[in-house]
């Protein structure tokens, strides 16, 4: 009798020592690929036109070069999760960037999918989500613009040259947020598209930077539920010179907070007690 109370402690331990890893188990991320430039090149890059470099200062990354516009490509299937990169704003009015974070086809003309443009419109600063389409009546892609957030506006003080942190993040239902230094920016819903198109677009090859004028982009992480991504910025600044450096810290996965599931878990701690002493009282 004591070895099947005993068998019957043991296997209920083991149920609630269960429940506990269940709850403590972490949520891991799934990284499709990433490129931060550090080894000095663009291995695994396309070029579609003009020309690109790694300059090692003020940090590895990829910067296009001032001969008008320049695109390049990195294979990419992704559709739906999150596109982290990070984009140098320098305030110079020629200095565009464009990322066809979604994107298919290998020109201007043909290109389809989603971009995120820091862009000079109207005197302002802006970052805008566009829509790329190809059109067969005009025989272009026609780019239309479903958001759009200032930086800063004509008269404001320009910030001081610097990396800034953006994240897409889209769901199957086309629902699309970004963020620009962990403050979102910019939010739509598939009901923005419903005008000119037929409904979403989840199809992507490729993931495209089109810029211009030392334009720069780096540390692009591409997945599906990945966890935020901390960066300790210190800047310097004179009348000749500007030094960013940045540090960047990611994990692979995240760990969830038990102190809302301690109510859970004590619940379940005590009905595992109830049911033992129920149990032996009747042995």
């Amino acid at each position: 009798m004591k070895f099947r109370n005993l068998n019957i402690i043991t296997i209920t331990t083991l149920v609630f020592l269960l429940i506990i890893g269940t709850f403590s188990t972490p949520v891991s991320a799934a990284v499709a690929w990433s490129d931060d430039f550090s080894d000095g090149n663009y291995d695994g890059w396309t070029i579609l036109g003009g020309a690109f470099d790694t300059p090692v200062s003020p940090k590895y990354s990829l910067t296009c070069s001032p001969a008008g516009l320049s695109m390049i490509y990195h294979p990419s299937t992704q559709f739906t999760g999150n596109w982290l990169f990070e984009l140098y704003e320098d305030g110079n009015v020629e200095s565009d960037i464009e990322v066809l974070f979604m994107a298919t086809g290998t020109t201007l003309e043909d290109f389809e999918g989603y971009s995120i443009h820091l862009r000079y419109w109207e005197s302002d600063y802006d970052v805008a989500l566009h829509r790329w389409n190809y059109s067969s009546i005009f025989d272009v892609s026609m780019k239309w613009t479903l958001g759009q957030n200032d930086i800063w506006t004509s008269g404001s003080t320009l910030p001081d040259p610097g990396w800034h942190w953006y994240n897409v993040t889209r769901d199957l239902d086309g629902n699309f947020t970004i963020s620009r230094d962990d403050i979102i920016i910019i939010t739509t819903s598939p009901e923005v598209e419903e005008f000119e198109f037929d409904g979403p677009n989840n199809t992507s090859d490729k993931f495209v930077v089109k810029a211009e004028e030392y334009a720069s982009i780096d540390t692009i992480v591409v997945g599906t539920d990945l966890p935020p991504i901390t960066t300790e910025t210190t800047s310097t600044t004179s009348a000749t010179t500007s030094t960013t450096t940045s540090t960047t810290t990611t994990t692979n996965g995240t760990q969830p907070d038990l102190t809302s599931l301690l109510p859970i878990i004590g619940i379940a701690g005590a009905v595992v007690i109830i049911v033992v002493v129920i149990i032996l009282k009747k042995k």
